[in-house]
């Protein structure tokens, strides 16, 4: 595959939590939208319903720019330069959004929270790291590659739209983000590339999924 191909598939799934944007995965079900998703994190705290209101007006302040980045994203040509500088801008934007947000929601937390909260971040980094690490091994053509790189966007929109959602509990929501990201990726990969990412996305340390 061309490096820039590479380049883009892997900025692309780094920003994911795109799955980013992403419950039961490809074929382990120990896999999920909520397993690699940093956003779904926000909304799994064990908190009071008061520290629950001041988490949920955090995001939802947030969500007012995520929106409007969001707004007609979809890529249909990653050769070309406009195209990658629009994605590359969008993915900066949204982790510099997600970064804002989780610094904002760690300065309402008690340090005992903070510690917890801080370890949960970097076992999703973790998840995210192997996620990118499979699709760059999957050796992907560049229809497959726009099409991926459209349904984590989708996905990522998703996720939003959902923790922003506070006519559900915390708990309506954690649910409804169980989907199935990975079966949808694995319609478009060939039987070698499905039994490569199968291989990949086995989490045998139970890091995450439990």
């Amino acid at each position: 595959m061309h490096k820039t191909g590479k380049l883009v598939c892997m900025l692309c799934l780094v920003a994911a939590s795109l799955v980013l944007s992403m419950h039961p995965g490809f074929s382990s079900p120990r896999i999920n939208t909520s397993d690699l998703s940093q956003e779904s994190l926000w909304i799994s705290l064990d908190l009071p319903a008061e520290k629950r209101e001041k988490v949920d007006g955090i995001i939802n302040d947030e969500y007012k720019q995520v929106k409007i980045l969001q707004k007609n994203m979809l890529i249909t040509d990653l050769s070309n330069f406009n195209t990658l500088y629009r994605l590359t801008n969008y993915m900066k934007k949204m982790s510099d959004i997600r970064t804002t947000t989780n610094n904002r929601i760690l300065s309402i937390l008690s340090p005992e929270q903070q510690f917890a909260f801080e370890n949960l971040l970097a076992t999703k980094q973790q998840a995210n790291e192997k996620t990118t690490a499979t699709m760059l091994a999957l050796n992907l053509t560049s229809k497959q590659q726009i099409i991926i790189v459209n349904l984590m966007l989708q996905s990522q929109k998703n996720v939003w739209a959902t923790i922003a959602d506070t006519s559900l509990s915390w708990e309506k929501r954690t649910k409804k983000l169980h989907t199935n990201i990975f079966s949808k990726i694995s319609a478009f990969l060939t039987k070698d590339q499905r039994i490569m990412m199968n291989t990949w996305l086995q989490y045998d340390d139970g890091t995450i999924g439990n």
